[in-house]
């Protein structure tokens, strides 16, 4: 909802919303990835989130195919942009994934959820110049929050 919103903010027009198929698949795949790194802690707490629901290896492994799925649908649609950032991301989703048989740890499974969203921002920032330091301001006064109302380092960059 948060790119068609965006698309008719700009006044885009409405017959070419198919180029914006990628994105919600990608932001589907990333945030797949970061529920499965509080499996633990969610289902600790009786919250039936997706990680708990999937479990760290079937969540792994849909993240990949989601992220597999906005490739595909980038190169269907011609969008540029979204298929060189889901290429790109598309590897480090594919490693856990692969490595799926064996246990997955919260730091293997949110590499491609902190990897994928800076790849894309990355993309977002050459096309949009000023998201950059919009960006940059947006962590550094998150962090600086963070840190006086709960003494934590968050979002971690690391």
């Amino acid at each position: 909802l948060n790119t068609l919103a965006g698309w008719i903010a700009s006044g885009a027009p409405l017959e070419n919303l198919e180029i914006l198929a990628p994105y919600p698949l990608a932001v589907a795949s990333v945030y797949l990835a970061t529920t499965l790194a509080d499996i633990e802690g969610d289902r600790a707490n009786g919250m039936k989130t997706s990680g708990v629901m999937l479990g760290a290896r079937r969540g792994t492994v849909l993240a990949a195919g989601l992220m597999v799925a906005a490739v595909m649908a980038a190169t269907v649609t011609g969008n540029r942009p979204a298929f060189y950032a889901s290429l790109l991301s598309l590897p480090l989703f594919l490693i856990p994934a692969r490595a799926a048989k064996r246990e997955v740890g919260a730091a293997a499974v949110l590499l491609p959820a902190k990897g994928a969203t800076l790849i894309f921002s990355v993309m977002a920032g050459f096309l949009f110049p000023l998201y950059i330091p919009t960006l940059v301001a947006v962590i550094l006064l998150t962090r600086i929050y963070y840190r006086r109302r709960f003494a934590m380092a968050y979002p971690s960059l690391g």
